[in-house]
């Protein structure tokens, strides 16, 4: 009885030294959501018009006030880069931005894209598509919908490592009850 007691008490403190480590190497970096869009939807883009784009950031990590660039760009259909500016701002749970573009001279598709960067590294982006068009023919211009990015599509393992050490710890429980039940 005492060798498994021992075992579990192990077995307990590695999974608690993963998670520490886990959630340290995980807490540098802030869980920002990007929204942008525009304030009217569709609407008909001349040539040097402005176009304002609203960026809504929502943190979902640690909450603490972070300071971030926000980096704006238009991109023609070439991909090729045609304009680029930032701004510094704070988020603690959830901010706003908005910017006012001048458009570009030439018709055609053009991609608006804003980055966030936190201590020189890029968290998180998204993009939102519209059109130059004649001025004459404003009606066939559009704005496409805009994109959500998280900052990492690909796995957490801070959360992982808390849903993991949740039924672990559920696991652990039942069984101490049950062995407590079968030894009385």
């Amino acid at each position: 009885m005492i060798n498994l007691t021992m075992a579990k008490t192990k077995i307990f403190s590695i999974l608690v030294f993963i998670l520490f480590f886990v959630s340290v190497v995980n807490a540098e970096l802030p869980k920002l959501i990007l929204n942008v869009n525009t304030p009217y939807g569709v609407e008909d883009i001349i040539p040097n018009d402005n176009i304002i784009l609203l960026s809504e950031v929502f943190n979902l990590g640690e909450m603490r006030n972070f300071d971030i660039f926000i980096y704006y760009y238009v991109y023609d259909s070439n991909n090729t880069k045609i304009f680029e500016e930032h701004e510094t701002g704070a988020i603690e749970t959830r901010a706003s931005f908005v910017k006012k573009i001048n458009t570009p001279s030439v018709l055609g598709n053009y991609t608006a894209k804003v980055s966030l960067f936190y201590q020189n590294k890029e968290i998180t982006n998204s993009t939102i598509g519209f059109e130059v068009v004649n001025q004459t023919n404003p009606s066939s211009s559009s704005i496409t919908g805009a994109s959500i990015n998280e900052i990492e599509s690909q796995f957490d393992p801070l959360i992982f490592g808390m849903v993991f050490f949740m039924i672990f710890s559920l696991i652990l429980i039942v069984y101490i009850l049950v062995d407590k039940k079968i030894n009385k």
